[in-house]
């Protein structure tokens, strides 16, 4: 509340500036960041994973933690920005404890609160700048973890799952910046309202093992002109054929010795894979998202997976 209220505050003295990305003439907008050098912004942050096998929900779990946001460095051209991750909590439900307690103990490891960007003037994502840094991180983490946990079953595929693919700048890029390129979903793009875009984009596949190809719908669904925000949705479904592709590579390097005939009858018992990207955000005119929620629903094997994030200003 006290965010929203400065953002109102803030609006009233610089009101040109403030509504520069908002164009009520031609119901146009274009998201646009307008972020001061040594502001710092607080976001709450939510995640949910729920697993559906058939008709059962079998797990359901929620990561909750605060983002402190400070625009470390701010030029014609670029901002360099700073998230501070704090106050994380797990809860992983019933019959997770041991899952919860590997978690708990990874975020009590020191050196991983940091994430540090670049964007360009409009806020579009450009590049991660401490990838190094994260990377020793989780290689630290995983170092750990392994020993903490040593009598633990299946403790180092457990492990890998969690830390192990996180070797090179995109690996690492790909797996630390989910909430980052979600609260930068918009950023750059001008819409007119009711008018959806369509196109193609990349996005992040399965098992995190590389980008894929998508096709992506977005739209501008209303202003709210008093008040300097608009609400943005999205939609990105993944491009089937490299799915398959991509399942196909995790099934041979789990299982080295197989041959082609017997991944072909893994796939099949695999069924429909698929990946697809709902997006619903509120942005403020000065290019702070105040309520973003990402549904990210993947299919295979019968099982449906849900990941969803909450983003919200405070």
């Amino acid at each position: 509340m006290k965010r929203k209220l400065f953002l109102l505050i803030k609006l009233l003295i610089i009101s040109p500036l403030g509504y520069a990305q908002i164009n009520m003439e031609d119901s146009t907008v274009q998201v646009i960041a307008y972020w001061d050098l040594g502001e710092i912004t607080s976001y709450s942050m939510v995640l949910e994973n729920i697993t559906v096998n058939g008709e059962d929900t079998t797990f359901h779990g929620t990561t909750s933690y605060l983002v402190d946001m400070e625009i470390l460095d701010s030029t014609d051209v670029e901002y360099t920005v700073k998230w501070t991750y704090r106050d994380l909590q797990n809860s992983f439900g019933p019959g997770n404890e041991s899952l919860e307690e590997v978690a708990n103990r990874a975020r009590d490891i020191e050196g991983g609160d940091v994430v540090i960007f670049k964007t360009n003037n409009l806020g579009t994502f450009k590049t991660l700048v401490n990838w190094e840094q994260i990377r020793d991180y989780y290689d630290k983490v995983r170092e750990q973890l392994l020993v903490d946990f040593d009598t633990l079953p299946n403790v180092n595929q457990l492990v890998d799952s969690m830390y192990g693919a996180n070797q090179t700048q995109s690996q690492v890029q790909l797996s630390s910046t989910k909430d980052v390129f979600q609260f930068l979903n918009y950023h750059g793009a001008k819409l007119r309202l009711n008018e959806p875009l369509t196109g193609k984009m990349k996005l992040p596949g399965l098992y995190d093992r590389g980008l894929v190809d998508g096709d992506f719908f977005v739209e501008l669904e209303e202003i709210f002109e008093e008040d300097n925000d608009f609400r943005l949705v999205s939609f990105v479904e993944a491009d089937a054929e490299q799915l398959v592709a991509q399942t196909r590579e995790l099934l041979k390097a789990f299982i080295p010795d197989s041959s082609d005939d017997d991944i072909d009858t893994l796939m099949l018992q695999a069924g429909e894979i698929t990946n697809t990207r709902e997006d619903v955000t509120v942005m403020h005119g000065w290019g702070w998202p105040i309520y973003s929620q990402q549904v990210r629903r993947t299919t295979g094997n019968g099982v449906v997976n849900w990941e969803i994030r909450t983003i919200e200003i405070l």
